[in-house]
């Protein structure tokens, strides 16, 4: 979609999208988040009776739409500005729209339904296009791509809204309500905060620099983070409940396990990755991004790229927060990571631009991944295999150093080099160094093929 995106819009226009996005997520933040992770959390062990809890999540639902609904009227009603007022309307419906869709996909991965939880996400990444293109190419503009996110949350949610909740009613039960309420609320803090972190700069870009400026910024930032989310989150999204469900039934020390072999396995993905976009973000760039975004984009990516790599290091550790039911030291670190990111988006934007943003989401993750390890030993000591780790990283820093001196093409060609050069090398490498036994690992699968094949 940024590919799209970034050849049909101006940066100006991209720039209104990319804000009322980072709007809406705020207050989806602050809002509802609280209720989404209680899906996660609590949906696992109760796969066989989760009428309870579905109808205390759709009744809190139902009323957080109230205020937000009011809330947003006041501020509708407020603002003279017809095209603002517009913005607001949209933003509002998406906010809900959103909203429900996330709960329905949630509840997919949480209830243990990949091909649900799959079919909803492609529905709505591919009805986006189909829907918001074609406006923009009508002159729509940036209200063209709102209108298409709206619609294509509504339509992929739908088949999930006409099963799982067709029993549901509108019940309160208090003690469930509270119960979420408790786990949830410190969760919405950690979000509020770590949307300062993701989110934020581009405020503050659109304050000092426009919105054209906040445009080109996000379409670089989008382009490293989706790409770079897009290997860690199919993982992480299929582990979490079970890791979830293994602490539910008193087996804590295989799910640490589980885990810490999780941890690896993403490692083994994201490393790689972030580091060609660190050393060659050009081929990617000029094949995916529109002329006028390039250059800024590949300033910012491997900024980006570094980021995420502290993400992953601080959310393996937050696992201790959440299944230790210590949400609220979560919000500590996030806190920490806002507050370093908001100090030096102030300081460094000003002075150098949008190179200053990458900077500061670069600091904030580091020092929320160090205090991330630090608070979680006190409440359930994890540990990353490190050597395993530091093989990894190092076969993952030859590859990208051998592709940064060789003379690879523009564009398409470029990227498929790059993934062909780039996966044998890595490889390569990895066979050398063999992190956790791969060698062994390999023999062993090759002896089982071999075992299984006709005589």
């Amino acid at each position: 979609s940024v590919a799209i995106y970034s050849r049909l819009l101006p940066p100006s226009e991209y720039g209104i999208f990319a804000l009322v996005i980072a709007n809406t997520l705020l207050v989806q933040s602050v809002a509802y988040r609280w209720i989404t992770n209680s899906v996660t959390r609590f949906l696992p062990a109760q796969r066989e009776q989760p009428r309870e809890l579905l109808e205390s999540i759709l009744i809190t639902y139902l009323m957080v739409c109230g205020l937000t609904g009011a809330l947003g009227s006041g501020i509708y009603f407020w603002i003279s500005d017809l095209h603002v007022r517009r913005l607001i309307l949209l933003g509002i419906l998406l906010l809900w729209a959103t909203t429900w869709f996330d709960l329905n996909l949630e509840a997919a991965r949480s209830s243990f339904q990949p091909a649900r939880y799959a079919w909803m996400s492609i529905t709505r990444s591919v009805s986006t296009i189909l829907i918001g293109v074609p406006l923009v190419l009508l002159g729509l503009g940036a209200y063209g791509l709102l209108v298409g996110h709206f619609v294509s949350a509504l339509l992929a949610a739908t088949p999930s809204t006409l099963t799982l909740w067709r029993q549901v009613r509108l019940r309160w039960h208090a003690g469930m309500v509270r119960r979420t309420l408790r786990y949830g609320l410190p969760l919405t803090a950690d979000a509020i905060v770590r949307y300062v972190v993701t989110t934020s700069d581009r405020l503050i870009i659109g304050h000092f620099l426009g919105a054209s400026a906040a445009g080109l910024y996000a379409v670089g930032y989008d382009l490293g983070w989706r790409l770079l989310n897009l290997l860690f989150s199919s993982i992480e999204l299929a582990v979490t409940p079970l890791v979830f469900r293994a602490f539910e039934q008193q087996d804590r020390s295989r799910a640490l396990t589980f885990l810490a072999q999780v941890r690896t396995l993403i490692w083994a993905v994201s490393a790689p990755v972030a580091a060609v976009l660190i050393a060659v973000p050009r081929p990617l760039v000029e094949m995916v991004l529109g002329v006028r975004f390039r250059e800024t984009a590949m300033e910012i990516i491997p900024w980006i790229a570094i980021a995420y790599l502290f993400l992953v290091i601080m959310n393996f550790y937050n696992y201790a927060f959440r299944l230790g039911l210590r949400t609220e030291l979560q919000v500590v670190v996030m806190a920490l990571g806002a507050g370093v990111n908001l100090m030096t988006n102030f300081l460094l934007i000003p002075r150098i631009g949008l190179l200053g943003a990458a900077i500061a989401t670069t600091a904030a993750f580091g020092a929320a991944a160090l205090l991330s390890y630090i608070l979680s030993q006190r409440i359930l000591p994890m540990r990353i295999p490190i050597h395993d780790i530091a093989k990894i990283t190092l076969a993952s820093a030859m590859t990208a150093g051998v592709l940064r001196v060789l003379p690879l093409a523009h564009g398409l060609w470029g990227v498929i080099q790059m993934f062909l050069l780039g996966s044998t090398l890595y490889l390569a490498f990895l066979w050398v160094l063999n992190p956790a036994q791969l060698r062994s690992y390999a023999h062993r699968l090759l002896n089982t093929i071999r075992r299984q094949e006709p005589c």
